[in-house]
């Protein structure tokens, strides 16, 4: 007798866990959604990213939850979930404060 579902058990494939990160780059403000497995390692969202956006990977700072993004380790080891974001930053060189003394008689 056929399962009365009329879903054959041996046909289904297991669904591979997904999760939907958000990618906001705050230079303008825009952002960019990628799905991937936890097993994905981020490296491949960086370079996505950057080929899709024409960004130069060395010029840019990826954070989640306030630390630095390991590319080489997945995002399962970020413990990011569903519906995360990740805040692209550019990188600048420097900066400095030039102060005048003024001397007064």
């Amino acid at each position: 007798m056929s399962d009365p579902s009329g879903i054959n058990p041996d046909e289904t494939k297991e669904q591979k866990p997904t999760i939907n990160l958000k990618v906001k780059i705050n230079k303008d403000g825009s952002e960019v959604f990628f799905r991937i497995k936890p097993t994905t390692k981020l490296n491949k969202v960086i370079d996505a990213l950057c080929t899709k956006r024409s960004l130069d990977r060395n010029s840019l700072v990826f954070i989640f939850d306030g630390d630095h993004i390991n590319g080489k380790k997945t995002a399962a080891e970020h413990h990011m979930e569903d519906g995360d974001e990740i805040d692209v930053f550019l990188l600048t060189d420097g900066g400095s404060v030039t102060f005048k003394l003024v001397m007064m008689n």
